[in-house]
């Protein structure tokens, strides 16, 4: 008999910070979902298998059904149901930006991994990944681009990574070994599963950058279908106590979650639920990214940017638009443009005026044809007018800036503009320039940037410090990708380091909110000439500055050079950026996310 799946999406409250943790529940009620903290979750006659939960806590997803199986979907108590006529589907889980959603199904004669997409509910369209062997267990990374999986092999049960964009795939374990029920970390860098080696099954967690594998749990019970918390602690099931139960923690002495009678397995946990995200209207006009970004009390201004592809500068890729978001209306609206089109420049505000300082433009005379901007640009929203007030100490772009006290703080970057025709290595800033919008007057600190010197990073103001987060360094043909975390503080022209970031990047938007300092996105190397943007939001709690942790909460896409502003009320907004598409082509994206505690 065709089977199909059931697949229920729960929508709970959001109001619990702390994080979810669903699993299976077998006992003499039969077989159901069970969720710490809340209980069961299901009732009735039908089984109830491999739940999933996504990241923001609010989509439960499982298997329902024994002879037949459905996909549901209820949204506050309204039920619609999506038929696949597919034997045998089980297994679903749902990636890290909730778009996607893989699973096992028999196809073509052999169990395989289907993958759809959760916006074609509620009729997708199945994405199969042609495997020779049977194929069980998948999960998606954050952002639905990668699947690892269990593939059944002659003798063997091997863990496979593989790339949903281009096909290719790699083993992540030994055929000596029989692995099952691997799982993606939260930032997707690593891998846990279980395997049986010598006749025991314990727990191993593969490095995905180093390929270093480390065994997590030593047990001679049976260790199995592991996962990882935000924060990298391993959550498992384990008969070690005569009955399968949840666990948490490394051996030899992990913490048992789950103490009720009879059996729980296959854990799967939430990012907190103390966070929310939307959208607001999309940018107006051509995608862009690199742009000047400041908001005020009435709403968002965006100017500028680079439109079409990376590394690519015709004159055509430089916008000199500017538009006003309103909050009033939610609504945007065009500005007169900035005198010269450019990108990698700041706006800032003072008393209800805008500024634009120098950037990166077209220059048809100089090969390449580029150059830096020195110049210093008002908008006067009482007038509708720019006026050019003067110019910096040095053209400078992809620089980082920050208002404190009413002066504008002018952080590295560089003078991008060729010395002699084919020069591309520009001059990287040490100097800190300071522009007073008052007195119309520039100073160069005593202070200077230490190393190393750094471009396309970002800036934030926490306290009386202004923090300067990743960048890209002098090294490796401009592709040295920073992690530091520099703090300067302007009353005593010191600087001092914050805890490093996860990873080296460059092009991360940040914000503060909430005393916690958040980092969206931005570029992630993958080897020696393989490089990706991200989707993942990183937090380190201002207060305690010990380490930093995954939010559990990812953007929409994959992206960097997105541009982070306070709204009103608790709330960042993400706007714009830069993204590769599944093809490897890159684009701009003209996105306006929002980021805000409940």
């Amino acid at each position: 008999m065709l089977r199909q799946i059931a697949i229920a999406v729960l929508f709970t409250s959001c109001a619990l910070a702390q994080e979810k943790l669903v699993y299976l529940q077998e006992d003499q009620t039969g077989k159901n979902i069970a969720q710490l903290p809340g209980g069961v979750l299901t009732q009735g006659p039908a089984w109830h298998l491999y739940p999933d939960i996504s990241s923001d806590g609010g989509t439960l997803c499982f298997v329902r059904g024994r002879e037949q199986f459905q996909l549901v979907l209820r949204q506050q108590g309204r039920e619609t149901t999506v038929e696949l006529e597919l034997p045998r589907l089980l297994h679903p889980r749902i990636s890290g930006d909730g778009r996607k959603l893989a699973f096992s199904a028999t196809h073509s004669g052999r169990a395989q991994i289907g993958v759809i997409s959760l916006q074609d509910l509620p009729r997708p369209q199945v994405q199969w990944i042609e495997r020779p062997g049977d194929a069980y267990f998948p999960d998606l990374s954050s952002d639905g681009s990668w699947l690892v999986f269990q593939e059944n092999r002659p003798g063997a049960k091997v863990i496979v990574r593989y790339s949903l964009n281009d096909g290719k795939s790699e083993d992540l374990t030994s055929p000596e070994a029989t692995s099952t029920c691997p799982s993606f970390s939260f930032d997707d860098r690593q891998v846990v599963y279980s395997s049986r080696v010598d006749g025991n099954w314990d727990i191993y967690q593969r490095d995905l950058t180093s390929s270093q594998v480390t065994r997590k749990t030593t047990h001679p019970a049976k260790d199995l279908a592991p996962t990882l918390r935000r924060s990298g602690e391993l959550v498992f099931a384990s008969d070690r106590s005569g009955e399968f139960a949840i666990y948490q923690g490394p051996d030899p002495d992990p913490t048992r979650l789950t103490l009720q009678p009879g059996s729980a397995y296959a854990p799967r946990i939430s990012g907190p639920s103390n966070l929310s995200q939307g959208t607001l209207p999309a940018l107006p006009g051509p995608p862009r990214s690199s742009f000047g970004v400041v908001s005020t009390a009435e709403g968002v201004y965006v100017c500028g940017g680079h439109m079409g592809h990376e590394h690519s500068y015709p004159p055509e890729s430089f916008s000199s638009r500017f538009d006003f978001y309103a909050y009033a209306t939610r609504s945007w609206q065009s500005l007169p443009p900035r005198p010269r089109a450019a990108h990698g420049f700041s706006l800032l505000e003072h008393e209800g005026k805008i500024y634009a300082l120098g950037g990166f433009s077209y220059a048809a005379q100089l090969k390449p044809a580029w150059c830096s901007l020195a110049e210093i640009d008002c908008y006067d929203p009482q007038t509708g007018r720019w006026t050019c007030l003067g110019q910096l100490p040095r053209a400078r772009s992809s620089y980082a800036a920050a208002e404190l006290d009413g002066k504008f703080y002018l952080f590295g970057g560089w003078d991008s503009t060729p010395r002699s025709a084919g020069d591309k290595g520009g001059r990287f800033h040490r100097e800190v320039d300071v522009y007073d919008p008052v007195s119309q007057k520039c100073a160069t600190l005593a202070a200077q940037l230490p190393d190393p010197l750094r471009r396309a990073f970002t800036a934030v103001v926490h306290g009386r410090e202004i923090l300067l987060i990743g960048g890209l360094g002098q090294g490796a043909s401009h592709f040295e990708l920073l992690d530091q975390v520099t703090a300067f503080q302007p009353d005593h022209q010191k600087w001092r380091e914050y805890p490093p970031l996860p990873f080296a990047t460059f092009a991360p938007a940040a914000g503060i909110l909430d005393n916690h300092l958040w980092v969206f996105g931005g570029m992630f190397k993958l080897g020696s000439n393989g490089y990706e943007y991200v989707n993942h939001i990183f937090e380190l709690p201002l207060a305690e500055r010990l380490a930093w942790l995954h939010s559990g909460r990812y953007l929409r896409e994959s992206k960097g050079f997105a541009q982070v502003v306070p709204l009103v009320g608790k709330k960042l907004g993400i706007l714009g950026g830069h993204h590769y598409l599944p093809t490897g082509q890159d684009t701009p994206v003209d996105t306006f996310e929002t980021f805000e505690y409940r």
